[in-house]
C-alpha cells in the first residue's frame, strides 16, 4: 500500500491555517488535515482539530505563551 508523503511542517502554526479543511457535518467546530492518502483505497491518516485547541493556539501565539 503506498501512501503520499510530506516534509515535516508545523501544523499548529498560525501561517499553516489554510491547509485545514472543516469536517463535512461539523463546520466551525472541528477541521482535518490529511497527512496521508492511498489514492487507490481511499485510506487516509489525518490530524483533527478541535475548534477549542485553535482558540488557545491562537491566545498563545499572540500572547508569546509557550
Amino acid at each position: 500500500m503506498t501512501k503520499t508523503t510530506m516534509t515535516y511542517w508545523n501544523p499548529l502554526n498560525l501561517d499553516n491555517h489554510s491547509k485545514w479543511k472543516p469536517i463535512d457535518g461539523l463546520e466551525g467546530m472541528e477541521e482535518e488535515l490529511a497527512l496521508s492518502i492511498d489514492d487507490k483505497t481511499g485510506e487516509y491518516t489525518r490530524i483533527t482539530l478541535f475548534m477549542l485547541v485553535r482558540i488557545q493556539l491562537i491566545w498563545r501565539q499572540t500572547l508569546s505563551v509557550p
